[in-house]
């Protein structure tokens, strides 16, 4: 974006900025990226927020991403992470001709050699986590995240002196004389 400002009456430097910005858009609309910023939400929620019914919707979407990157490095299905990696690599190569096209360029503005090996770097540290240890952890994440979910949802039944039960619920919250149980 710094070098859109800085070369603006350039017309392809304009349009092959829009085709990035479309490529890195549809990508953060895909369900890994998604799932890895419901994680991220997820850990901030935890330490963050005391409503039972914020916490409850963060368990249910922590819990469908561990289930989908399990899935990811379970079953290598690294085909998108492969497609947006190689469009966006080609995408600054082409940025970089059009950048050596231009005669004098504004202080600051430098080729994008060191980010595709950045790139490169990035790609090959996701791809070699090892399937086997790393679904066996997120098994272990999702059951406990079912767990959790189960007794937000539920409650707990808590024996007390071994002789009577003592149940154990979150009932939510009271927000401006509205009770969450009876929003829905």
């Amino acid at each position: 974006m710094a070098i859109k400002k800085l070369l603006r009456r350039n017309i392809d430097i304009t349009v092959k900025n829009k085709e990035l910005e479309e490529r890195i858009s549809k990508y953060e609309n895909g369900s890994e990226f998604s799932a890895a910023n419901d994680l991220r939400q997820f850990v901030d929620l935890v330490h963050n927020s005391k409503s039972f019914s914020d916490l409850k919707e963060g368990i249910e979407k922590a819990r469908n991403a561990v289930s989908i990157i399990n899935q990811i490095y379970s079953e290598n299905l690294f085909a998108n992470i492969d497609s947006v990696h190689k469009s966006v690599i080609a995408d600054l190569e082409e940025y970089n001709t059009i950048l050596s096209g231009i005669r004098r360029l504004p202080k600051g503005v430098e080729k994008f050699e060191n980010e595709i090996s950045q790139l490169e770097t990035v790609l090959s540290n996701i791809k070699k986590k090892t399937a086997s240890t790393d679904s066996e952890m997120l098994a272990k994440v999702q059951a406990s995240l079912e767990d959790a979910l189960l007794f937000a949802t539920e409650g707990k039944s808590i024996r007390v002196y071994g002789v009577f039960c003592k149940n154990q619920q979150n009932y939510g919250y009271i927000n401006q004389s509205t009770k969450s149980w009876e929003e829905k």
